[in-house]
């Protein structure tokens, strides 16, 4: 069975390991845009009109090529830091009051960040996926030293990554 290409300037809705997320061909760079959307009727009404926005965009010659103007508030980055820049910098913050043992943790789980997140942004969704993640590859004890700094609770906050 032959595929059927997409025609010159359409945005594609693609369903990978049951998340949706958009791709589509500019100036010759294949972009893509995970939306973290689950799979379903409502998402797809979502992914069709964010695939509307950028093929306007890129007929009006508007189109990000950063994608930073296709994310949704919660997908952003927090005053153009990724999560592993937030965190480098709570971690310079930190030094100055940490012990030697304790800002090697951060260290460790800095290391953790870095090959969860690569250079995205950290959403609660994110986050959690985070902590499950972690808690995968470590003793639950482990992972409670690791990440403490994130569940020690906010005034009138939820506790986020973003927060730290």
């Amino acid at each position: 069975m032959r595929k059927i290409k997409a025609q010159k300037g359409t945005v594609r809705i693609q369903s990978l390991r049951g998340r949706l997320r958009l791709i589509w061909t500019f100036a010759g760079k294949r972009y893509f845009f995970a939306l973290e959307l689950g799979d379903g009727k409502a998402n797809r009404a979502v992914a069709e009109l964010k695939a509307k926005q950028i093929e306007r965009d890129i007929v009006n010659d508007l189109f990000d090529p950063t994608l930073e103007k296709y994310r949704a508030a919660y997908q952003r980055r927090v005053n153009g830091l990724s999560a592993t820049e937030m965190f480098e910098k709570y971690i310079a913050y930190k030094a100055k009051t940490l012990r030697t043992r304790s800002l090697e943790k951060y260290t460790f789980t800095l290391s953790h960040l870095r090959q969860f997140f690569r250079d995205g942004a950290a959403s609660e969704g994110k986050c959690e996926e985070f902590k499950n993640w972690l808690a995968n590859r470590m003793e639950p004890i482990t992972l409670k030293q690791r990440i403490s700094f994130c569940l020690k609770p906010r005034r009138k906050q939820k506790c986020r990554l973003s927060d730290c």
